[in-house]
């Protein structure tokens, strides 16, 4: 029995550049992992002593990660919708 050969990565980003959502993935993606830089840079001047952030950048940061997320969690499609018909009321035009 031949042996399996396991995908490359060169492979595996290669199908993923077919995909007809890539354009869509890959911007989320450059979002998310600027996101996680500019976090994790914060955090590292928090660590240091050296984090003298303006309350808007702060605000900005943590608007921009609860977007993120919601982004996500719409990306799962919704859960349940409810529709309600509604009969518009009939007019009476002059003469009829």
């Amino acid at each position: 029995m031949p042996e399996k050969q396991e995908a490359s990565e060169e492979d595996i980003f290669a199908n993923c550049r077919k995909c007809k959502k890539w354009e869509q993935v890959k911007s989320r993606m450059r979002v998310a992992e600027a996101l996680v830089k500019s976090v994790d840079s914060v955090h590292e001047r928090i660590k240091n002593g050296n984090f003298n952030p303006t309350v808007g950048e702060y605000l900005k940061l943590v608007q921009m990660e609860q977007e993120l997320e919601q982004k996500e969690d719409a990306a799962d499609g919704p859960k349940e919708i409810k529709v309600t018909w509604v009969e518009a009321p009939v007019e009476s035009k002059p003469g009829q």
